[in-house]
């Protein structure tokens, strides 16, 4: 996985995250498939920035989880439209993996990944690697990061794997009611420092749930860090067209940015 991708000017992307697809919530996958059908397949790329799914544990568990009809509708999508799929690992769905992507035709991108729409770089994240307040999920993100452990995880059966996933799910619920929301939220050091290890002034990530569009300065130069939605009540959308940001929020209001103002200097 190479974490620069080059794209022209002249073409269109999109910008999701956050869907949390499963077998239990019918909506989401509705909202996507109406997504799919009205509004991506307008796209040159597609790119899903982390836990598209709920839980995914392993490339040979799609059916048993239920997980098989959004696998499907994606594959569809791919195959039927010129969009360019790529996706990033979550912190719900990192065990994705190349044979998943090879089924919708889509790519595996890093987190992060630097994409160069022109001369314009644009740093692309989950998210939760910037949660460094929360050392609890830091320490156990690295664990199931290494080779190792996802190794020996999807050593096991899917039976086995299942129960795992479920245990992790209701310990993460509970870890969630004891911390505060501010624990949980990036840290303001860690989304400067990225920025400026990576020569971005853009920045556009998922996670934590709070959509919103940060206005910050780095290096005394304006920055923006762009937080796309999740989809529980409705798609949370951003999409790069004509030299033109634009951000589609919760109570329908368009935010519209200008990305020639980001541009890396020569």
């Amino acid at each position: 996985m190479h974490n620069k991708i080059h794209i022209s000017q002249m073409q269109s992307v999109g910008f999701i995250s956050d869907l949390h697809l499963s077998s239990s919530d019918k909506e989401i996958g509705s909202r996507l498939k109406h997504a799919l059908e009205h509004w991506a397949l307008k796209l040159d790329y597609l790119f899903i920035l982390g836990d598209l799914f709920e839980y995914w544990i392993g490339d040979d568990a799609s059916e048993q989880c239920g997980l098989l009809q959004y696998e499907q509708l994606l594959a569809r999508f791919s195959s039927d439209n010129k969009t360019e799929l790529l996706i990033m690992h979550g912190n719900r769905d990192f065990l994705l993996g190349t044979d998943f992507c090879r089924r919708i035709r889509a790519s595996l991108i890093p987190d992060p990944t630097i994409l160069h729409y022109g001369d314009i770089p644009i740093l692309l994240a989950h998210g939760d690697a910037l949660c460094t307040d929360d050392h609890e999920h830091m320490l156990t993100r690295a664990q199931m990061r290494t080779k190792e452990w996802q190794k020996q995880v999807l050593s096991k059966s899917i039976e086995q794997r299942l129960a795992i996933a479920h245990t992790a799910r209701q310990q993460s619920e509970e870890n969630k009611r004891k911390k505060s929301m501010d624990i949980m939220d990036v840290n303001q050091n860690a989304v400067v420092k990225s920025m400026q290890n990576h020569s971005c002034q853009l920045m556009i990530h998922g996670h934590t749930h709070r959509p919103a569009v940060h206005y910050l300065e780095i290096e005394k130069k304006a920055a923006i860090r762009i937080v796309l939605s999740d989809w529980f009540d409705e798609p949370g959308i951003v999409e790069l067209r004509n030299n033109q940001l634009t951000v589609l929020s919760s109570d329908k209001k368009r935010t519209s940015i200008n990305p020639n103002e980001f541009k890396a200097p020569r």
